[in-house]
């Protein structure tokens, strides 16, 4: 969006970089942004439809609302862009208006012609200055330092070439507008995929390293030959890889997934290595007990309520309405719905606030839901936002029961607490 770059879709793109104000954005090909007041901006490519909404913000919009449909087709050097009639109707709509169109291009176009209703054709005027556009009734000017969003040209985005068209004022309900440019030409040279070249080598000893599967996440190493590596997974394509491992993230959790990689030196590719099948672990997630309730010997501070332990949302958190201590401790007892297999808990600090981190915790179960024994010795914390996990494997228990006896600041605070099953 900001610099025009292209790339193509249908892959992965890493190690680009971007300054601090850029928010990488990708607009795709034949794309039209509604500017509102009848301006919109085009980045015409093959067939394209989009249909616009408009109401004034105040009447029942589901009965009080209009609709304009804009199709755009490029073919052999000629953009054709159609406005069809707007359907719809809200209070105080204006029916005569004026349209601008702001066309991405890559080249001065020859003449620009245009059909309204059922006039004759017209070939539009074009203007030298945006300023002599702005007083004409009806024309183009070819601007080659756009640059759209408005404010950002300040912030390092680069300006563009980009026809602007200015059409008069006309029934917008009644007639239809037809625009076509002649020697239009933008991203019509396809970005072609690498040619496969024989004499790289095939890619030696790609394997995934079994230790690093996840849930979320594969690594795949191999012999390095090039610089880079193109890594396909499930029909994905990932480019930009260095050196000789890799890591798959924002994977699914429980899926298989087919890879293979290929060598990349410039333009050209080595051959497909041979498919390599991996499945992703479950999630941890899945093996959270449900239906747990908890019950607290303290009070929670205001929009800090107790039950926020156990929502699994880290947008949420719970905070003790008072600062526990070793005489006066805050207990947690957590009870599950039946006499249930343990396997660890994990006690997510945080992230909003250091204080309320646990540093010291007593941990105690009971079989019975009444009568609770100590498990283990005291626990020991830092006083970081990492998760703090207690191990329970072989523990069964009807009740579990923590004690904070320390914590940072003047209270306890987590995000949540989760007790797990064993991961069978």
């Amino acid at each position: 969006l900001f610099t025009g770059d292209r790339l193509m879709g249908g892959r992965v793109y890493n190690r680009r970089k971007y300054p601090l104000w850029q928010l990488p954005v990708f607009v795709r090909g034949g794309s039209c942004f509604d500017l509102g007041e009848r301006r919109f901006v085009l980045y015409p490519q093959g067939d394209a439809t989009i249909s616009t909404y408009s109401d004034n913000d105040q009447s029942d919009y589901k009965h009080n609302s209009a609709q304009t449909v804009i199709r755009t087709h490029v073919a052999d050097s000629k953009l054709r862009v159609i406005i069809e009639p707007t359907t719809g109707y809200y209070p105080n709509m204006a029916i005569k208006e004026k349209t601008f169109l702001y066309i991405y291009c890559d080249r001065h176009p020859e003449e620009i012609q245009l059909r309204a209703g059922n006039d004759e054709v017209i070939s539009l005027t074009e203007y030298g200055t945006p300023e002599t556009l702005q007083r004409a009734k009806e024309g183009f000017y070819y601007d080659n330092k756009f640059c759209w969003p408005e404010g950002f040209k300040d912030l390092g985005a680069t300006p563009r070439p980009t026809l602007i068209i200015k059409l008069q004022e006309r029934d917008i309900k009644q007639e239809k507008i037809e625009i076509l440019v002649n020697n239009f030409r933008f991203a019509n040279e396809q970005l072609v995929h690498q040619i496969t070249d024989a004499a790289l080598p095939l890619p030696g000893k790609v394997e995934v390293d079994r230790s690093k599967i996840s849930a979320h996440s594969l690594t795949v190493k191999w012999t390095q030959r090039t610089p880079q590596v193109q890594i396909e997974l499930n029909g994905l394509l990932y480019t930009g890889i260095n050196g000789n491992i890799f890591t798959l993230t924002d994977l699914a959790a429980d899926t298989v997934y087919r890879l293979r990689l290929r060598y990349e030196a410039g333009y050209k590719v080595s051959e497909w290595s041979d498919l390599l099948q991996v499945k992703t672990k479950r999630d941890p997630r899945d093996f959270i007990i449900p239906n747990v309730k908890v019950a607290s010997s303290q009070s929670a501070a205001p929009g800090h309520q107790l039950k926020y332990l156990l929502d699994r949302r880290l947008a949420t958190d719970w905070q003790s309405a008072e600062k526990p201590s070793e005489d006066q401790p805050l207990t947690l007892t957590f009870s599950f719905p039946e006499q249930t297999e343990l396997n660890k808990l994990i006690y997510v600090p945080r992230a909003s606030s250091r204080d309320g981190r646990p540093l010291k915790m007593r941990v105690e179960i009971s079989t019975d839901g009444e009568t609770f024994a100590s498990y283990g010795g005291d626990y020991q914390f830092n006083s970081d936002c990492k998760n703090k996990v207690i191990g329970l494997r072989g523990v069964s228990a009807k009740a579990v029961r923590l004690s904070i006896l320390e914590t940072t600041g003047d209270c306890a605070a987590a995000s949540s607490i989760d007790f797990y099953r064993p991961l069978k």
